[in-house]
C-alpha cells in the first residue's frame, strides 16, 4: 500500500515538473499564441 502511495506521489511530482517546464518553455517563445501558455 505504501508503495502505491509513493509511486503515485512520484508520478504526480513528475507531471507537475513537466507542466511547469512546458509552460516556462512556451513563455520563452514569443511567436506562439498567448492562449497556448494557459494550457
Amino acid at each position: 500500500m505504501v508503495f502505491y502511495i509513493g509511486a503515485t506521489a512520484v508520478v504526480v511530482a513528475g507531471l507537475a515538473r513537466m507542466w511547469l517546464s512546458w509552460r516556462a518553455l512556451l513563455r520563452q517563445l514569443p511567436d506562439l499564441p498567448r492562449h497556448l501558455v494557459l494550457f
